[in-house]
């Protein structure tokens, strides 16, 4: 397709509004599902989404069948370079509530290699992330070959994929996702977020038990995955997980802990930041200021207006801020 009619397509797509005629717009989505140019299926898929037409359900399987190229594959990355258009079709797919496991399952184990300047690169971990999280719903696959799947996918070499089956786990829920969850963390990860990951979903799944959990990490002797911690239990927003991590910046004094405390948003975060402003180190004073920064907008009264401050901390807000001041 020459590249003004490729610029011609795009912009035909671009215009098509939910106020578009239905029939019209379907036909030229269609036409644009039917392309050879990854660029122009991944716009008409993204537009089946917005404009919520499930009846070319069929159309993006089609679609996404024909943009996995032959079966030698050495086709695909010239059809569908970057994995555009599969990716943008299991989205529209997973918009327009299609649960069937098939393409997901296929789109889970794949992956594409393209040169990048002068190296062989994985371009199809995002599709493989998404695939993996829309099976979660998939009622086409049973919950033991679910878990299974999942398992074998999981030592997966990009970081991205591994954080999105430990989603997916969270996402199908109970007891034994949770327990495949604490192991995965139990083991670790080279990437510390991934890691991350499996805090913030364990949290979800178990509540207060993975509090404890979870809280055991904050002695690890890696800061980075003390910091991981801090952050999950900090997000979680549960004042028995804020009070772990308010322990923790007591016995450790590390500053990423601080500013994990400040993420928190409730009162005893907020309580623990102004009194290190007030009897902390200089170092610790900055470090508190900077946890606090995002809460503070122009002035204290703004702040405590719009509920990010507590009012019961008025008086010691402004102290802070004036104390910010003297150290400007």
């Amino acid at each position: 397709m020459p590249s003004r009619k490729i610029e011609d397509q795009l912009a035909l797509l671009s215009a098509l509004r939910p106020s578009s005629v239905k029939a019209a717009a379907a036909d030229v989505i269609r036409r644009s599902l039917a392309a050879n140019v990854g660029l122009v299926v991944a716009r008409a898929a993204n537009k089946c989404a917005e404009l919520g037409l499930a009846d070319m359900i069929p159309d993006l399987l089609a679609s996404f069948d024909r943009m996995f190229g032959s079966a030698t594959k050495s086709d695909a990355a010239k059809l569908d370079p970057q994995c555009w258009a599969k990716k943008a079709i299991v989205d529209a797919l997973v918009a327009l509530d299609y649960r069937g496991a098939g393409p997901f399952m296929r789109g889970a184990t794949y992956f594409q290699m393209e040169a990048v300047w002068g190296e062989s690169v994985d371009t199809a971990a995002g599709l493989r992330g998404a695939c993996l999280l829309a099976l979660a719903a998939s009622p086409e696959i049973t919950r033991l070959d679910l878990l299974r799947f999942y398992v074998d996918r999981l030592p997966d070499p990009d970081k991205t994929v591994r954080r999105e089956i430990l989603r997916a786990l969270e996402q199908v829920g109970g007891a034994d996702c949770a327990l495949l969850v604490r192991m995965k963390a139990r083991l670790g990860d080279k990437e510390p977020e991934v890691i991350g990951q499996a805090f913030e979903s364990i949290l979800h799944l178990e509540g207060e038990q993975g509090v404890v959990f979870v809280g055991e990490f904050l002695a690890s002797a890696d800061p980075d995955i003390r910091s991981e911690a801090a952050l999950a239990l900090a997000l979680a927003r549960l004042p028995t997980a804020v009070a772990r991590v308010i322990e923790a910046w007591e016995r450790t004094n590390d500053p990423t802990i601080l500013r994990a405390i400040g993420l928190s948003r409730l009162p005893e975060a907020f309580d623990c930041l102004i009194q290190v402003i007030e009897t902390g180190s200089s170092r610790d004073c900055e470090a508190a200021l900077k946890a606090l920064e995002p809460h503070l907008i122009s002035d204290a009264e703004q702040a405590i207006a719009e509920r990010r401050v507590p009012e019961s901390l008025r008086e010691r807000v402004d102290k802070a801020l004036a104390k910010r001041n003297a150290f400007e």
